[in-house]
């Protein structure tokens, strides 16, 4: 599952991200830059749900493990799951 996204962080500015390995708890970022670091908060937007808040938990390069601060209900999941495939495990970011 491959996601197009947005995420914003204090600053209130918008970053475009490619979203993967998504599951009920979080998600992995790919992007062009990273100025995110493990510990940062910020929200994001997952097609039309959102803004879910989350914590970057982990970094690799330009690719950023994000936990939801709260697991997505159910019914959000099965939302992305329908419109852009399968989730991942329950495994967190």
């Amino acid at each position: 599952m491959e996601i197009l996204s947005r995420y914003r962080t204090g600053s209130g500015l918008a970053h475009i991200v490619q979203v993967s390995d998504l599951s009920r708890s979080g998600c992995m970022l790919h992007q062009n830059y990273s100025a995110l670091e493990v510990g940062k908060r910020l929200t994001i937007r997952l097609d039309t749900i959102g803004p879910i808040d989350s914590i970057v938990r982990w970094k690799e390069g330009l690719k950023v493990g994000i936990q939801f601060l709260s697991p997505l209900h159910p019914s959000m999941a099965d939302h992305l799951a329908a419109r852009f495939g399968t989730l991942g495990p329950e495994a967190a970011a």
